[in-house]
């Protein structure tokens, strides 16, 4: 089994990055929670990188979102 570390390169002109905004993600774009319907919270973004995360090209980005509401 292989681990790896992620190495983040979170300078200004990066496209990774945790917290705050995604990049290239317009307001009507953004993610709600389909069990309340409210806008989900942003955790990360990472790039296609063919060793470390392979999204099948190299202008693939994976954005990890989720819904910060308690659900019963």
């Amino acid at each position: 089994m292989r681990y790896d570390t992620p190495v983040i390169d979170l300078d200004a002109d990066s496209r990774e990055r945790i917290g705050g905004a995604p990049a290239g993600v317009d307001l009507p774009d953004w993610p709600t929670s389909s069990r309340c319907g409210q806008p989900m919270t942003f955790f990360a973004q990472f790039a296609h990188h063919p060793e470390r995360l392979d999204l099948g090209a190299p202008d693939r980005y994976l954005l990890l979102f989720q819904c910060e509401r308690a659900h019963p």
